[in-house]
């Protein structure tokens, strides 16, 4: 049941070092008086956080360039050859060399792994978002909900992110648009609204979408090929969570040091060639 997946959350972050709270549901109603009574228990993390993507990766470029950077937004990468440099062609000509490369591109890793003859292991996802805007303060804390596929961010402003990993469509003629789907909509927005009964007021103010990567065992790939020696990369799992991690293990394969953590298990190479199932991501 759902406590018994909390409590096994809980010691799983706890033999992780992560400080959770099991909360019992006066707890979670004190934590969050606007949620249903129907909920029983909850774990809590003061560490626990989120930000506005939309704001960070605003802020991201000019952070990068004042590193010292080069960065080129909207320079499609149209070829890539691997020998003692790798050459990169770029959409409208130019060419680039390097001698590693790192590709972090999520959902269009495969793309680039193509280019270079190696099997992704990757599918594409066309998943939504939707937003609604709350009058008041109805959720002080990040909120998941184990019983169902949503998750529930309220900014200062009161504007609330209303998410879980729901898929949306895509079209045959454009494969990088992503299409409403109003059945995920309903669905996502009729559950938020049971969660959290004081959303029934929340006015629905749109919604995005995006393409995610995942791998059929729902873990991510990260490290190189041993057959394009100086590529590494990092795709799939909960990527804009885990790019601070990412980044760091990436680091290390570039300067030629041990990652801090095992990557036996996010390997690459696990993966054949054989095209990878379709699985949703769990809910995030």
């Amino acid at each position: 049941g759902g406590m018994a997946c909390l409590q096994a959350k809980r010691a799983q972050e706890a033999a992780w070092g992560i400080p959770t709270q099991l909360l019992d549901a006066g707890d979670v109603k004190r934590l969050i008086p606007k949620i249903t009574p129907e909920i029983r228990g909850a774990t809590f993390s003061k560490e626990e956080g989120f930000c506005d993507t939309a704001v960070l990766a605003a802020a991201v470029r000019p952070g990068l360039e004042r590193a010292g950077v080069q960065v080129r937004a909207g320079a499609a990468v149209v070829g890539v050859t691997a020998g003692e440099a790798f050459r990169l062609r770029l959409a409208g000509g130019a060419t680039l060399e390097a001698p590693v490369l790192v590709g972090c591109l999520g959902a269009f890793t495969d793309d680039l792994l193509g280019m270079l003859g190696l099997p992704s292991g990757l599918v594409r996802l066309p998943l939504q978002v939707h937003e609604m805007d709350a009058p008041a303060r109805v959720l002080p804390v990040f909120t998941r909900y184990v019983g169902g596929r949503l998750s529930l961010k309220q900014f200062p402003s009161g504007r609330i992110l209303v998410g879980g990993g729901w898929p949306a469509k895509s079209r045959s003629d454009d494969p990088m648009a992503v299409v409403l789907s109003r059945d995920s909509r309903r669905r996502n927005i009729a559950l938020a609204r049971r969660v959290v009964p004081a959303l029934a007021g929340a006015a629905y103010t749109g919604w995005r979408g995006g393409w995610a990567a995942w791998t059929r065992d729902g873990l991510p790939v990260i490290g190189g090929h041993t057959s394009v020696p100086r590529f590494y990369g990092a795709a799939g799992g909960n990527g804009f969570t885990l790019a601070p991690l990412y980044a760091e293990i990436l680091a290390s394969l570039v300067q030629g040091q041990r990652p801090s953590i095992e990557l036996a298990a996010f390997s690459p190479e696990r993966f054949s060639a054989e095209p990878t199932a379709g699985a949703l991501p769990p809910d995030g």
